[in-house]
């Protein structure tokens, strides 16, 4: 079962997907900026459940250098995250697929670069 952060994530990327171009850029959305809300929950969430020093930490913000739709249901994301606990600027990069028939995401990969 999805988490309430999942759930979010999922609906408010799906509702600026669904119309756009694959390689469209996606920081001219006003909607973007609730699916980056959205993911400073879900993201420490899910890094929790395989990094133990995530069960604590939180991000206060994401800001994309580039946002853009790869493929049906589908984007990634680089840029930066402040880090709470750290009180630190740290790269992101996030390539994330939100399933056709739930909200839920399908998949994520996140990097630290």
């Amino acid at each position: 079962m999805p988490s309430r952060a999942e759930e979010l994530t999922s609906r408010s990327l799906r509702a600026i997907l669904g119309p756009l171009a694959k390689g469209t850029n996606l920081q001219d959305s006003e909607e973007f900026q609730d699916v980056l809300v959205d993911l400073e929950y879900f993201v420490p969430e899910l890094l929790a459940e395989v990094y133990s020093e995530w069960n604590h930490e939180a991000l206060d913000g994401i800001m994309p250098m580039l946002a853009r739709k790869t493929g049906e249901a589908t984007a990634e994301i680089f840029g930066l995250c402040f880090i709470m606990s750290e009180q630190i600027l740290a790269p992101i990069q996030m390539s994330l697929r939100i399933s056709a028939s739930s909200d839920e995401v399908s998949w994520l990969e996140c990097s630290w670069c």
